[in-house]
């Protein structure tokens, strides 16, 4: 294992001011190295003249179609975008470009097609959404200010006239329109051309019991090849919906299962590559569901964590070499082969698992951190992209919080 950049310690602490006025400093170092390139200035948070406390966590990574860069969605507001360095780097990994919202960001997704070496503008773009506000389209190329967003698209429910939040967003393949996941199980479609919606869908009280109203659609599966025009959707009642894109249809395909009695909703479904299996990631577990989408009704087995996930979500990374790979407490990533993800974790013969526990562990920090986030390189997967920090939840009052971005290549 071998650390390619890290941040170091630029994000230790909660002193968001004294953070962001370090990384400031570690940019105008680095970039007067750089005597050939001038990079972009850093732009300064909305709150940068008010005292504020929080975790600087990196809580989403996104690689570059290319595999030349990584934008991360954090905490503090904050959209970073990184550089992949040619050769290991010594001093701190600064930011190539940084801006702020104006408030939190509850969910986000980056163009599939994004590269900072890409020339349509439409393609260097993010969709933020917040609560209580309009879904947001912004700028990812570098000589972006971003003090207001290109685009926006109305969230507005007609019947109410309330905002309606936004707490999951995937792109569609033909990257021309997206989806987003709100409460009462409400899916909604939109071009990105047009300020209204499409289309949307809710399951009704009948179709979804009497807590339907409460249901939320927490994630979409993540994008990869076999897309076609079906998608499927997590919900927080451990519910997963079945997509057809071409039309406004979507039906439940998979229920909380009678044994699950402890984990509170799905927050990630990654399908495998052949698109036989979903892998249902849920919080307070201490499993991952697994489902077929050709033998739907509930799950066939299950992947067995070594640890419970609380309140704080682990994301987890499809890789193509190495398999399914999820972080943990103490500075491990539990790893499924891809043998094992590719079926199911079923033998030729079975129809149901009892359960299959890591193929192995790979360790990447000595230090007792969590492993918040993983992104594989599209490019290379044994380059990995890791978000680090210690419990933001975790009741110690002289604990100093550690938190980073790390770049590492597995051998």
């Amino acid at each position: 294992m071998q650390t390619i950049a890290s941040t170091l310690d630029c994000y230790y602490g909660t002193n968001c001011n004294s953070l962001w006025s370090l990384e400031e400093e570690l940019s105008r170092k680095f970039s007067a190295y750089a005597k050939n390139y001038e990079f972009p200035k850093l732009h300064r948070s909305y709150f940068h003249s008010v005292e504020r406390y929080c975790p600087v966590i990196c809580s989403q990574l996104t690689w570059s179609h290319d595999g030349t860069s990584i934008c991360g969605v954090f905490d503090d507001f904050g959209i970073r975008q990184y550089l992949i360095p040619e050769d290991p780097l010594v001093d701190h990994w600064v930011p190539f470009t940084r801006w702020f919202v104006n408030g939190s960001i509850i969910s986000s997704v980056v163009h599939p097609r994004y590269s900072l070496y890409e020339e349509d503008s439409a393609y260097q773009t993010i969709l933020c959404s917040s609560r209580d506000l309009p879904i947001k389209l912004y700028s990812l190329r570098s000589d972006s200010i971003n003090e207001t967003s290109l685009y926006h698209y109305s969230t507005v429910n007609e019947e109410n006239e309330a905002f309606e939040t936004a707490y999951s967003m995937t792109i569609l393949q033909d990257t021309m329109h997206f989806m987003t996941g709100s409460v009462r199980n409400r899916i909604t479609m939109y071009d990105y051309n047009r300020h209204k919606p499409i289309w949307q869908h809710q399951w009704t009280k009948q179709s979804c019991g009497k807590s339907s109203q409460k249901a939320i659609v927490s994630c979409f599966d993540e994008y990869n090849e076999v897309h076609d025009n079906v998608r499927f959707a997590g919900t927080y009642k451990t519910e997963v919906l079945r997509i057809d894109t071409r039309s406004t249809k979507s039906e439940l395909i998979s229920e909380r299962d009678s044994l699950d009695s402890w984990s509170n909703g799905i927050y990630q479904v990654i399908k495998s590559d052949n698109g036989h299996y979903l892998y249902c990631i849920k919080r307070n577990a201490r499993e991952i569901d697994v489902i077929d989408t050709r033998m739907l009704k509930s799950r066939i087995n299950i992947l067995e964590l070594p640890f419970k996930i609380g309140k704080q979500k682990f994301k987890a990374s499809l890789n193509s070499a190495k398999g399914l790979l999820i972080g943990s407490y103490d500075g491990q990533v539990a790893c499924w082969d891809k043998d094992c993800i590719e079926f199911g974790g079923l033998d030729p013969l079975q129809t149901a698992g009892t359960g299959i526990k890591p193929t192995n562990n790979i360790l990447i920090s000595d230090e007792n951190v969590r492993v918040n986030c993983i992104a594989t390189n599209p490019v290379d997967p044994n380059t990995l992209a890791i978000s680090t920090s210690t419990d933001k939840f975790a009741d110690d009052e002289g604990m100093t919080l550690k938190t980073s971005v790390k770049l590492i290549r597995m051998h």
